[in-house]
């Protein structure tokens, strides 16, 4: 129910989950939820891949992503989970 669908993007796109569960300074567990939970995630993912293979690029990088995920939905790249 956030941004939930890939649209004129979806060749460029991939989905992660927007809900996760943290621990406060005080330590107290919350959740958040949105774009602001998903995108860390395939960022993260990113630099694990380029901590791994430094030679490459982000470009590299994000193909890698693309070319990875688990597809999701209407078989092939859709508009909803663009890769998956």
């Amino acid at each position: 129910s956030y941004s939930n669908a890939a649209g004129s993007m979806m060749d460029r796109y991939v989905v992660a989950p927007g809900t996760n569960t943290a621990l406060s300074t005080t330590s107290e567990l919350y959740q958040f939820s949105g774009t602001s939970s998903a995108a860390p995630i395939v960022a993260a993912l990113a630099a694990d891949i380029l901590s791994k293979w430094p030679q490459l690029t982000g470009q590299d990088a994000g193909n890698i992503i693309l070319n990875t995920a688990t597809d999701l939905g209407e078989p092939g790249v859709d508009p909803v989970y663009g890769h998956g």
